[in-house]
């Protein structure tokens, strides 16, 4: 997995020239990078005399919340994968010398660009579930470390559009209206619900943060 790479030697692949991994698995390494943030803040808090006299109520959902991010990293660190192995079917198909009819063809190659696009259309919807998640952390979590959930929030937020362009880039190819409609309608209902969570969380780190 990408994942278990160095630091360095995933870099290097990026730069090489070669189109994996690209974008849509960057974009998943942010979100996983943002998720990580927000656990440091939720790790910094829970212990703190402060945490402790909060409603019992409080103090359970920060405790759920902490959970749900380290499950929503473990398909950050998946989608890192799958989205190369997603555009690897597009090389495939190109590659792939079968005695077919043109439209057999356009056919085949229309449905791995809609396999490549699934990744990054999934990865776009655990961003913004991370977004929400991201809220009760920069709630409740310690003030102290406010700057790191909301350096998260800014990768969560960026993963998410980048994920976003990474569907767009492969519906380009379809010609399938009724899928294109679908997933369009999609995407833009994600964008749209995330300006408005990313939105509400950076004027709460900017109240904390300059008050």
């Amino acid at each position: 997995m990408y994942v278990d790479d160095s630091i360095r030697d995933y870099l290097d692949l990026i730069q090489s020239g070669d189109p994996i991994p690209g974008g849509g698995s960057v974009s998943s390494l942010v979100s996983n990078l943002g998720a990580a943030l927000t656990l440091m803040t939720s790790n910094f808090s829970l212990d703190k005399k402060y945490f402790k006299e909060l409603d019992s109520n409080i103090q359970e959902k920060v405790k759920q919340t902490d959970k749900d991010i380290k499950k929503s990293i473990i398909k950050f660190n998946n989608f890192m994968d799958e989205d190369a192995e997603g555009f690897y079917s597009v090389i495939n198909a190109y590659d792939e010398d079968i005695n077919e009819s043109e439209e057999e063809k356009k056919k085949r190659l229309e449905e791995s660009y809609k396999k490549a696009l699934i990744t990054p259309y999934n990865c776009s919807k655990e961003c913004l579930n991370l977004l929400k998640l991201q809220d009760t952390i920069v709630e409740y979590g310690n003030s102290d470390t406010i700057t790191d959930v909301g350096v998260g929030v800014i990768l969560a937020y960026a993963a998410l559009e980048g994920c976003l362009m990474s569907v767009k880039i492969n519906l380009n190819y379809i010609k399938d209206e009724n899928y294109i409609k679908e997933i369009q309608d999609d995407m833009d209902n994600i964008y749209k619900e995330a300006s408005i969570v990313n939105d509400c969380l950076r004027e709460k780190i900017n109240t904390i943060l300059y008050n």
